[in-house]
């Protein structure tokens, strides 16, 4: 970007240009814009005389216009909003005519408001609500809702394993009720989880609950400990107790 040298209109030092519109710009710092409009407002609301005794368009009552509008045309909001009322397009403005019409949701029978107008399709806000969740369920896939609700889950590590594995679980290829299992254990409730990549896999949630569902049997004065998840892992010879204190 070109930087041209301006002199500013109030102090009337060099400067250098700082925008790409640098044809507007007139001030060389804030300070000189600040005293700038200050002068002007000065000049057009203070020392110069205004006559703000006015009559208002809508309800012609005579009033006094503020000092910063003294071109005012109504005298109140009320009389503002019916100025405005008249000047809105035809196609938005509906009167009160007892209008009714039925409810594309759920079919009930209700009564336009003043500014729904033509545009008005539903009898509540619970209505349309539902039709907004339904057409977000309509033009998504399940897989498309659970990606963006846990997109930035674990800083991306919960997306990037589902889209590893398919969006499948990788033991029986459900893709339903899906959920990220830890391997090594680790998970959220552990002091110091462990969301790497390589240490995460997709099951759904029979598999998922299984690889957690252990049963042990005492055989002979001996512990034994069965569960599917020693034979996914190949760690039924090397299983060690971990004391938790």
């Amino acid at each position: 970007m070109t930087r041209h040298e301006k002199s500013c209109i109030v102090c009337g030092s060099k400067f250098l240009t700082r925008s790409k519109a640098w044809t507007r710009e007139k001030f060389c710092q804030p300070k000189c814009n600040s005293r700038w409009w200050n002068k002007q407002h000065y000049d057009t609301y203070v020392r110069k005389v205004v006559d703000r005794n006015r009559v208002c368009v809508v309800c012609a009552k005579a009033f006094l216009a503020p000092v910063n509008r003294p071109q005012a045309l109504t005298c109140s909001q009320v009389c503002n909003r019916k100025r405005q009322d008249v000047r809105r397009k035809p196609l938005r403005r509906v009167k009160l005519s007892g209008e009714t019409r039925s409810c594309v949701r759920c079919g009930a029978m209700f009564e336009i408001k003043k500014w729904g107008g033509r545009r008005q399709r539903f009898c509540s806000v619970d209505c349309r609500s539902d039709a907004s969740h339904a057409r977000y369920v309509q033009n998504t896939t399940p897989a498309m809702r659970l990606a963006k609700k846990h997109q930035n889950r674990w800083r991306g590590a919960w997306h990037a394993a589902m889209q590893r594995d398919g969006w499948k679980c990788r033991k029986c290829g459900k893709d339903s009720r899906l959920l990220i299992h830890h391997i090594d254990g680790s998970g959220e409730a552990s002091a110091v989880p462990n969301h790497d990549l390589e240490n995460l896999m997709t099951l759904c949630y029979g598999c998922h609950k299984a690889a957690h569902n252990l049963v042990y049997r005492i055989i002979n004065g001996e512990v034994y400990v069965a569960g599917p998840i020693f034979d996914w892992l190949g760690v039924g010879d090397t299983v060690k107790v971990l004391r938790l204190s």
